[in-house]
């Protein structure tokens, strides 16, 4: 695939979700402000976005990218660890909406703390599933490559 059609199709998908990340903060603000929405409606729409916000990123994005081609063992572990570790974070995303406000303790900031953790894990499972080296893989890569010249 070329670049500049690698590069239209994440400008898409970075469009929708964009889009649905508007939509959805407008919800949310139009909720705050409206007491007729029941705490069940609303966070039944807040699992429904974040749930097709993860299809989209995780599934529709790398479908749509080719990112499948050549798929190793060693990358349908690291893909399936992402899409995990990102369906994971984003519950984390949603205990913490749905927990806010509902009570006076802060154990909605649990699910926050849980998003944190999986986006440090997701990048480095989607790095792995990309074949992208980490940066101790490049720092290693690096040395390698400046052992190999001063012996020259």
């Amino acid at each position: 695939m070329s670049e500049e059609k690698r590069r239209k199709i994440q400008n898409f998908i970075s469009v929708i979700s964009l889009i649905l990340v508007g939509v959805i903060a407008l919800f949310l603000l139009i909720a705050s402000r409206n007491q007729k929405l029941t705490g069940t409606v609303f966070n039944v729409i807040i699992i429904a976005f974040l749930v097709f916000y993860w299809i989209l990123l995780d599934i529709v994005e790398p479908i749509l990218l080719k990112q499948f081609e050549n798929f190793t063992k060693e990358r349908k572990t690291a893909y399936v660890k992402y899409i995990a570790t990102d369906a994971v974070g984003y519950a984390g995303i949603a205990i913490f909406i749905c927990l806010l406000g509902n009570s006076s303790s802060n154990k909605g900031l649990i699910g926050a703390v849980i998003y944190v953790v999986c986006i440090c894990l997701k990048r480095k499972f989607k790095e792995e599933f990309l074949g992208i080296p980490s940066s101790q893989e490049k720092a290693e890569n690096r040395t390698e490559t400046e052992e190999k010249n001063k012996k020259e």
